[in-house]
């Protein structure tokens, strides 16, 4: 089975080999690269048959080499589920002809892989892959112009199918500070739903949590994941429908009751762009890698010491620039020595920054052998 692309690149090759992209990429998967702190894209999964119990969601981290991607993904199974059951097909399709329309035509442009079988019937499984295409740029075009879905069938026996648009989410963040436990917390939400995830350094595998807001009698059963993962092994998301929780205020003090690390108060707030979520690989250095800079200009943004860094803290890869009245992507080109791609690399929440607005706030990371002052001259000469 072929996928008729569309809007004038030719991508067929692509759907042929990404089978054998997915396998060697996934093999190389480690904690090896940072990670954003709010995915740039993610997508809430529901069942075609609407009577269906399924659910999942995935959220979707592009890398900074421009040609990979980490694909968290789970799936819900419900309590009546074959326990011998096994996904036949996960993958990401289009684009569409129409927005917000599944395309007919299949055929993945990017394979998701095989979901685990649940260990036991209710039970949320997830998975994390990284996958990687030469025609990732255009890929990642149609995430931001909303034409991709993404199609799990989770039983191949009854044909059970979640698909699911994948779209750009709203991103809110919480640090997480108690006696006993620290962490971080992320809020994805589009009117799609909403998606919580909890991450600590203390060991929370056997811990229970209920999440409750500020004014809401009503609490929710929330995932807690270790900061520590195997390869290949994601975080699992807590998932719910807005239409179900449309009373929530998530600007509320929210309160986190744990049987093991007692309770924890929070505020979501807004996420703050150009930034990393340091983990216990990471380093000056290494964010550097990752981003074609160097650990200096890594530093000047996050002052402490530089051979000290707290894991789970958010961390500036890049400096957040607001776009002025009259401004345009090729001041920014010409100013801070980046290129379009570069550009459009460190800030996939923009559909186009060749059509960047005034107050716009984009990712630079300066180019010193290129930068120039206000009045055009060289910095570095």
């Amino acid at each position: 089975r072929r996928p008729r692309m569309h809007g004038g690149v030719k991508m067929g090759n692509q759907s042929r080999w990404a089978g054998f992209l997915a396998i060697v990429f996934t093999l190389a998967l480690q904690t090896r690269h940072v990670e954003a702190t709010c995915a740039s894209f993610a997508a809430w999964l529901k069942p075609v048959n609407h009577f269906s119990n399924f659910s999942g969601f995935v959220a979707f981290r592009p890398l900074p080499d421009g040609q990979s991607i980490v694909i968290d993904w789970q799936i819900k199974y419900p309590s009546n589920a074959n326990p011998n059951m096994q996904t036949k097909l996960a993958g990401i399709f289009g684009p569409s002809q129409t927005p917000g329309v599944k395309p007919a035509s299949s055929g993945p442009l990017l394979d998701l892989g095989v979901m685990p079988m649940p260990s036991s019937p209710g039970n949320v499984v997830s998975s994390r892959v990284m996958r990687a295409s030469n025609y990732m740029s255009q890929i990642l075009s149609y995430m931001r112009e909303g034409l991709l879905f993404v199609d799990v069938i989770v039983d191949a026996t009854t044909q059970e199918e979640l698909v699911g648009k994948i779209v750009i989410p709203n991103c809110m963040e919480a640090s997480l500070q108690s006696t006993s436990a620290s962490g971080f917390a992320n809020l994805l939400y589009t009117n799609e739903g909403y998606a919580f995830r909890f991450i600590f350094r203390q060991d929370v595998s056997s811990t229970v949590a209920t999440l409750g807001f500020e004014n809401d009698a009503q609490t929710t059963t929330v995932h807690l994941n270790n900061e520590i993962r195997l390869s290949g092994q994601s975080y699992t998301y807590t998932v719910g429908n807005l239409s179900q929780g449309s009373g929530l205020n998530f600007t509320s003090t929210a309160t986190l009751s744990t049987t093991n690390l007692g309770q924890i108060s929070f505020q979501f707030k807004d996420a703050l762009p150009c930034r990393v979520l340091s983990n216990v690989d990471s380093s000056l250095f290494r964010i550097a890698e990752d981003y074609r800079s160097d650990w200096i200009t890594i530093w000047s943004m996050n002052p402490s010491n530089p051979d000290v860094r707290t894991s789970l803290s958010p961390l500036y890869f890049a400096h957040p620039y607001s776009v002025m009245l009259g401004g345009s992507a090729q001041d920014i080109f010409q100013r801070f020595g980046m290129s379009t791609v570069e550009l459009q690399t460190m800030n996939q929440h923009i559909v186009d920054v060749n059509s960047l607005k005034p107050g716009d706030v984009v990712c630079v990371i300066p180019r010193w052998h290129s930068v120039r002052s206000g009045n055009g001259a060289l910095i570095c000469v």
